[in-house]
């Protein structure tokens, strides 16, 4: 059944097509028009009149509650900047010291010690600047106070059961916003915690009282913008107004049904939400502060939402209207930008076609598909002229390459036929050292000359060095003594050419040639962590940093005895770019010590 589905689906899209591609461009454009323009149009003014009220409710109630959320996270981040302030007065060793001690001291000692503890908080406010009076208290009612009159701890109604409530918190934070008897502290914040003796983390050595001006969080008020006629307020866990637009009434009781309403909620296990036909007729969001169990709530009036209903319905009986006449006019002008390039195009395509490459392409500097198509259509034509110049270009270097090779190989020839005479005749007088020294010359030669790949097995790389190693012992006579240490599962692997030789080269004339005694190198190789490492080390002169560095970028000073001018920044250049930059040559050196060259390459087979 669903095979024979498909297979009518498909034979009625060939049919759709064949038949709209028999109309001309012009109807197609009219059809299209009607269908996905003029027809739709009347029909989303309907629905979207119909659904209006619906969509501003969940749109304002998603974005009162977004509102809500940041408010209640930016007061949480304010009330843990506050928190922080406490903690560097609780842990600090002269808090600690002088709460411990303050009720045995004398009064000079006192004074002295209020001193310091004033300086401590006063240093710790670079935390916070809202804080406008901290307040430490010893366990004997010792207070000692930022401010020069009396502290605001004895002076608000309430502050017996402030301290209460911080004893019983036992070094817990305790949130305070209940009514005061002043009129200069209506509005007061107090944050408390008792200190605990950091000897011991059991025994209570004083309180800490933070006195914060509700006033530095109203600046959020003036950014909640819900709505005309919106309320937003900050209740602490009884329903106690903390903060409000209306500073008359900061200290009331928040509307009970409303209350009752979002501790429903919060038995479900949630900290935010929303509450629609409120008494009054409002819209609630609201959200919880977690420093503080506090809340932010938000009235939105349901006239608000009303007024945006109708101004919705007009706005859409307006734009079907408009559409409509703009449809028409639209049309005409997308059906001009389509053909007229299209001609243009079918012009420059019978240029081509006649064999102009160069009076064929199109200027064409729109950005719609029927550009891109000309551009496509440019790019075919540049790449043709490209490709023909590069053929033209490629034999013309290919020949010279081939010159070049031949002539190249001239030289090395010539020289390994010659040394191969050389040790013919050493070998009829019985000269042995100088036909071994030729005949490892020989044999580094035919390995430069090779035609194949400029990659070897490690075996053959020994070999190659074995040779160098001859050469080079003629010269130094029992001065320098070498040892070669493979592991033998390594032997078959992969590893360019002539990378072994300018390292030794390097260890034998600079390391060791200045040397004053019995030189040493020591070559190893082994397999670590799937990449192989290959060491050169020997304990010659060494290098300073400064030298090493020098190495590497290929400045140190050349020598008419070496073999050749590779160099190991060469090297290092030809390992990065053949298995990228994380392989290479490290270098190791103690000057007058030791120099240790590490090559360190991927396993290949």
């Amino acid at each position: 059944m669903l095979k024979f589905l498909r297979g009518a689906v498909a034979v009625a899209d060939k049919t759709i097509i064949k038949a709209t591609r028999a109309l001309s461009l012009k109807l197609r454009l009219i059809l299209l028009v009607f269908i996905m323009s003029i027809a739709p149009i009347g029909l989303i003014g309907v629905t979207a009149y119909k659904k209006a009220d619906a969509d501003i409710v969940n749109k304002t109630s998603l974005s009162s509650l977004q509102i809500v959320r940041q408010m209640s996270l930016t007061i949480n981040a304010k009330l843990s900047s506050w928190k922080q302030y406490g903690d560097i007065i609780a842990v600090s060793e002269d808090a600690q010291s002088i709460l411990k001690n303050y009720d045995g001291m004398d009064d000079a000692n006192k004074y002295l010690s209020s001193k310091k503890l004033v300086r401590i908080m006063k240093e710790a406010l670079k935390v916070t600047l809202d804080i406008q009076e901290p307040v430490l208290m010893s366990n004997g009612g010792g207070v000692i106070s930022m401010s020069d009159s009396s502290s605001f701890i004895n002076n608000i109604a309430g502050a017996d059961e402030i301290k209460k409530n911080t004893k019983d918190a036992d070094g817990r934070y305790v949130w305070f916003t209940d009514d005061v008897a002043k009129k200069e502290y209506k509005g007061l914040i107090v944050l408390s915690r008792g200190i605990k003796d950091l000897g011991t983390f059991n025994d209570t050595i004083g309180s800490l009282f933070l006195r914060v001006d509700s006033n530095y969080l109203y600046s959020l008020y003036n950014n909640a913008n819900l709505g005309t006629g919106s309320k937003v307020y900050l209740l602490d866990s009884k329903y106690m107004v903390v903060l409000s637009g209306d500073k008359n009434e900061v200290g009331s009781r928040f509307t009970d049904s409303t209350s009752r309403s979002i501790d429903k909620i919060y038995g479900t296990g949630s900290t935010s939400g929303t509450i629609k036909n409120v008494e009054g007729g409002y819209l609630a969001a609201f959200s919880v502060v977690p420093e503080s169990g506090w809340t932010v709530v938000a009235l939105i009036p349901n006239e608000y939402m009303n007024s945006l209903s109708n101004d919705i319905k007009h706005i859409v009986i307006q734009v079907v209207l408009i559409c409509i006449l703009i449809s028409i006019l639209i049309f005409m002008v997308v059906y001009r930008s389509i053909t007229f390039p299209l001609w243009e195009l079918i012009r420059s395509m019978r240029d081509l076609k006649k064999g102009s490459l160069k009076s064929g392409k199109l200027l064409d500097d729109s950005r719609d598909e029927v550009a891109e198509v000309t551009a496509s259509y440019n790019l075919m034509i540049d790449e043709l002229n490209q490709q023909i110049e590069n053929i033209k270009a490629k034999e013309q270097q290919r020949t010279l390459a081939e010159f070049k090779a031949l002539q190249a190989q001239i030289n090395p020839h010539f020289i390994a036929n010659t040394l191969n005479n050389v040790a013919w005749m050493a070998k009829m007088q019985k000269a042995d050292n100088i036909e071994s020294v030729v005949t490892s010359m020989i044999k580094l030669l035919n390995s430069s000359m090779g035609r194949g790949p400029d990659i070897i097995t490690i075996e053959e790389e020994i070999e190659n060095i074995k040779s160098y190693i001859n050469i080079q012992e003629y010269k130094y006579i029992k001065k320098i003594g070498v040892d070669i240490d493979f592991d033998a599962e390594i032997l078959k692997y992969k590893i360019l050419k002539f990378i072994l030789q300018p390292i030794v080269e390097n260890s034998m004339i600079h390391g060791l040639g200045p040397k004053q005694g019995q030189g040493f190198i020591t070559i190893k190789g082994y397999a670590d962590d799937g990449d192989i490492s290959i060491i050169v080390e020997d304990n010659g002169v060494g290098m300073t940093q400064n030298e090493m560095d020098l190495l590497l970028k290929g400045e140190e000073n050349g020598s008419r005895e070496r073999f050749s001018s590779i160099g190991l920044r060469n090297v290092n250049e030809r390992i990065r770019l053949a298995y990228g930059e994380k392989y290479g040559l490290h270098i190791k050196s103690q000057k007058d010590v030791f120099t240790s060259v590490e090559i360190r390459i991927p396993i290949i087979i």
